[in-house]
């Protein structure tokens, strides 16, 4: 269950929300002077790209996976929703 607000493509930005999901995918993408992982999450509601500076991967983050993360949402370049850096917890 999602505290707050939805995983949608209209988050405002600077919203600070808790949010239940399944990861769908994850990729490294690199960054000058830096690696960042990013991993697309989704729930019921829709889905957003949850950014971690400075990893390659996060064990127990895979796809089937529930996680609740909890940080800052605003609108990535790409014009959807995104969290930098948010707390990660793994559920199941």
């Amino acid at each position: 269950m999602t505290s707050g607000p939805a995983v949608s493509s209209n988050c405002p930005d600077c919203l600070i929300t808790t949010q239940q999901a399944w990861p769908r995918a994850a990729q490294v993408r690199p960054v000058p002077g830096n690696n960042v992982l990013a991993c697309q999450v989704a729930d019921s509601t829709g889905e957003l790209t949850a950014v971690f500076y400075g990893r390659t991967q996060i064990t127990g983050v895979e796809p089937g996976r529930q996680v609740r993360l909890h940080g800052m949402v605003g609108i990535g370049a790409d014009g959807h929703p995104a969290m930098i850096n948010p707390a990660c917890e793994l559920l199941r």
